[in-house]
C-alpha cells in the first residue's frame, strides 16, 4: 500500500495518493515517514489545513522520539505554511537550538527569527536574541543582516546580562536613534 501511494505520487495523482496513504497509516500509525509523505501529497491536492495538521503531528512525534533530524526536516518543509506558528516559545527555541546544535545554520537562523519576531519578554526569547545574532555574524555574508539584528537586540533586550554580553562581545553600546553606526567588530 505504501508504494501504491509512492506510486502515485510519482505520477502526480494526489487524491489516489492521500488515499493509499492513509489506508497504510491506518495499519502503521506509526510510520512518521509516511505520515510525512501523506503531508506532501495533502500539499498537492492544496489541502493546506490539513498537510498542516498532519505535519505538526509528525513534527511532535518526532521531538518526543527524540528524532531531531526528523523533526527539522519537517519544520524545514512546513514553513511555508507557517508550520512552525502552532509552536510554543518554549517549542520553537528548542527548535532552534537542535537546528543550530545540527549545524543547519540557516534553518536555526529562520527559527531564531521567528522566535524574536514574537516580541514577548521571556528568558527563552533573550536568548534566542544572542544566537541569532553570533550566528548571522559567524557567517561572512550574513554580516549587514547580523548588524542590523544586533540593533534589534539591543532595541529589544532588557537591560541585563545577554545585553551585556553582546555589548561585551561587539565591543559597544546600542547607537542612538536615528545615527549611522558603525559596523560592530567581533573577537
Amino acid at each position: 500500500c505504501l508504494l501504491t501511494a509512492r506510486a502515485h505520487v510519482d505520477r502526480g495523482e494526489g487524491w489516489p495518493a492521500v488515499g493509499a496513504y492513509t489506508e497504510y497509516l491506518e495499519r502503521e500509525p506509526h510510520d512518521l515517514e509516511a505520515r510525512r509523505e501523506l503531508a506532501r501529497a495533502l500539499l498537492m491536492v492544496e489541502a493546506q489545513d490539513r498537510a498542516l495538521a498532519t505535519y505538526q503531528a509528525v513534527y511532535r512525534a518526532a521531538v518526543s522520539e527524540r528524532r531531531w533530524d526528523l523533526a527539522l526536516a519537517v519544520l524545514g518543509e512546513s514553513r511555508r505554511l507557517d508550520g512552525h506558528r502552532g509552536l510554543s516559545i518554549d517549542e520553537l527555541g528548542l527548535a532552534a537550538q537542535q537546528a543550530d546544535r545540527a549545524g543547519q545554520q540557516r534553518l536555526a537562523v529562520d527559527l531564531y527569527q521567528d522566535l524574536v519576531g514574537r516580541g514577548v519578554h521571556h528568558p527563552v526569547v533573550e536568548r534566542g536574541w544572542v544566537r541569532l545574532v553570533l550566528l548571522l555574524h559567524a557567517n561572512p555574508r550574513w554580516r549587514a543582516e547580523a548588524h542590523q539584528w544586533l540593533q534589534r537586540a539591543w532595541s529589544s533586550l532588557p537591560p541585563g546580562a545577554w545585553r551585556s554580553y553582546l555589548e561585551q562581545e561587539f565591543n559597544a553600546a546600542p547607537e542612538p536613534r536615528g545615527s549611522t553606526p558603525p559596523a560592530p567588530t567581533g573577537r
